[in-house]
């Protein structure tokens, strides 16, 4: 099958060709029913930042050009709250809507807490980096934990002499954070046997533990983390009470 349904704002009819297809198959493809959209994207705290960023890039891009300013900015804006308003995850309900619209509001406060965006909606600090590695959430907000007010180097490099036992120590904390996983027992048998056989090198490699003062900074973030998720189901408990007390 083939074709091309058209140029939008141009044509009013697509053209599809079949070719070595039965009728049958051809008249079930014309007359079936339309499947169900169902939106596989998640309104995540990355998400939230990148529409945040996008916006305030927009906003302050267009306040320096001499045509009208408010165009490009509506249009993005308007793409953020399509999403936020008019998602596929809503499935047309006013109940889940309302519940992403109290998901991105604590998430803009959690992220203005955690020093990634100002009250304006600008990106500060390590937003960037947070904003482009978004697909490793959330162990891209973890790694801008570390990194901020340069505790890795205050309270982990700098109490390192050597420098190679400083990058070494660096490439161990990056390891846990983007290439950690936790092999069967099996996969730990195979480990212990290649490294007692000289001759078969193992193919993966058991990464040590991470300095306790990494480990409480990181327990330090899922603390923050969890309060952020309890208020946020508190308010969605408090909605649904008072949905079904009116009902």
């Amino acid at each position: 099958m083939a074709g091309r349904s058209g140029r939008r704002g141009f044509d009013l009819r697509g053209k599809v060709v079949f070719f070595n297809c039965e009728c049958s198959r051809i008249k079930q493809l014309l007359i079936a029913p339309l499947g169900r959209f169902k939106g596989n994207t998640c309104l995540s705290a990355s998400l939230c930042l990148r529409f945040l960023t996008w916006y305030a890039d927009v906003r302050d891009q267009t306040q320096t050009r001499t045509f009208p300013k408010d165009l490009e900015l509506c249009e993005i804006g308007g793409r953020m709250f399509r999403v936020i308003n008019k998602c596929f995850m809503a499935h047309n309900s006013d109940h889940v809507t309302n519940e992403l619209r109290i998901f991105f509001r604590h998430v803009f406060q959690w992220l203005q807490k955690s020093n990634l965006v100002l009250a304006t909606g600008s990106g500060i600090g390590l937003a960037g980096l947070a904003h482009h590695l978004f697909y490793q959430e959330p162990m891209n907000f973890v790694m801008c934990h570390l990194f901020k007010d340069t505790f890795l180097d205050r309270k982990v490099l700098d109490i390192i002499a050597s420098e190679d036992k400083k990058r070494e120590m660096l490439i161990i904390i990056l390891c846990h954070i983007w290439c950690r996983k936790t092999l069967p027992l099996w996969r730990q048998q195979i480990l212990v046997k290649a490294a007692l056989d000289d001759h078969k090198p193992a193919k993966f490699i058991v990464l040590p533990e991470l300095p306790s003062v990494v480990r409480e900074r990181i327990d330090e973030y899922n603390k923050g983390l969890c309060k952020c998720a309890r208020r946020v189901l508190q308010k969605l408990c408090m909605i649904q009470l008072i949905s079904h007390a009116y009902l």
